[in-house]
């Protein structure tokens, strides 16, 4: 059994869609005829949908993982999506378990946690 993908909900597609083409070289798999929802492909066959947020002034927030690589590639990562303007809320830091992580937020504020490899 796998999770076939995990849906977000987006106030703008096409924004949201970039994004996670940009850093993390996800690929177009699908789009509705209407442009209301996508679904984007990552190199491991992990499937992303965005939905489009039918009720505009409500917040829904997700929250997920996606692992980068080791420390060096989690904080050039986190840096380069600040630099473009999007909040980083941790940066690079050491977890309980002893892997590395730092979490940035996505244009709808859903929060990504860069995590190290296994």
């Amino acid at each position: 059994m796998r999770i076939e993908y995990v849906s977000l909900f987006v106030q703008d597609i096409q924004r949201s869609e970039m994004f996670y083409q940009k850093y993390f070289r996800a690929k177009e798999d699908w789009i509705s005829t209407d442009k209301q929802s996508c679904l984007l492909k990552f190199s491991d066959d992990v499937r992303l949908e965005l939905l489009k947020n039918a009720e505009p002034g409500q917040k829904r927030r997700a929250r997920f993982a996606i692992s980068v690589g080791g420390p060096e590639m989690i904080e050039a990562l986190a840096r380069a999506i600040e630099n473009d303007g999007y909040e980083c809320s941790q940066h690079l830091e050491k977890t309980k378990d002893g892997r590395y992580r730092a979490i940035v937020l996505d244009p709808d504020k859903n929060e990504l946690e860069l995590v190290e490899e296994n």
